[in-house]
């Protein structure tokens, strides 16, 4: 197609050099170690930062490939792939189902119209005036506090909160990568555990989102210890 390619080889290698520079530095999200190294600095101001929610003998490794991004930055989406219709349906009712039996609301996010999200009670937990460190951001029309995850309409891949650690075991494991703004300031950022998970495959694939899923629910309802 004309206006895709170059005559000139120096770009090629140009961007292949950008890609294997934020690969080695992790900025392509796939490296744990930033979420990790950050655990280990904060885990004593805030305990909660070290607890897991997921059982690691559930949480097989995800067959390669990963797929592909649109591209580094917000929307953060993958590119789409061949999606079985009936697969998607059926994690879009396994998830509305979860929600339901957890007592939570389910609706749409201004800035992902398409996309099914699930949203906690707006009273967050706490322990003796110690409230959840997660819900400490402003709440905006754009950036609820209370919308833990969601799942694209067309798509299939899901943004999810997890406990930091939980995060770094999806993204090792293939099942994820990490939210660009995560640990950023600002209501877009501040859960260093935000991340995409890719998009299902099969039904086996399904059950393993839907573990991320409670997990992350698991962590945004444990009440803080003091």
């Amino acid at each position: 197609m004309r206006g895709t390619g170059s005559a000139n080889p120096s770009v090629y290698l140009f961007a292949s050099l950008i890609r294997t520079w934020r690969w080695i530095w992790g900025m392509d999200g796939t490296s744990s170690l930033p979420i990790r190294k950050w655990v280990e600095s904060n885990r004593v101001r805030e305990p909660l930062y070290g607890r897991t929610y997921l059982d690691e003998a559930a949480i097989p490794v995800r067959r390669a490939p990963r797929p592909r991004l649109l591209h580094q930055g917000v929307p953060h989406r993958q590119v789409p792939q061949m999606l079985d219709h009936k697969l998607e349906q059926e994690l879009k009712t396994i998830f509305k189902e979860f929600g339901i039996s957890h007592s939570l609301r389910i609706g749409e996010i201004a800035i992902e119209p398409n996309a099914v999200a699930l949203f906690l009670p707006s009273t967050p937990p706490s322990n003796n005036g110690h409230v959840h460190p997660e819900f400490l951001v402003p709440i905006t029309h754009l950036a609820n506090a209370h919308e833990f995850a969601h799942v694209h309409g067309g798509e299939s891949s899901l943004h999810l909160f997890l406990a930091p650690l939980d995060a770094a075991l999806a993204i090792e494991r293939g099942w994820a990568v990490r939210f660009p703004l995560a640990g950023c300031v600002g209501p877009w950022g501040h859960a260093r555990g935000r991340v995409m998970v890719y998009a299902p495959r099969d039904e086996q694939e399904v059950k393993v989102i839907m573990r991320l899923v409670k997990a992350g629910y698991d962590y945004l309802t444990d009440a803080p210890k003091n």
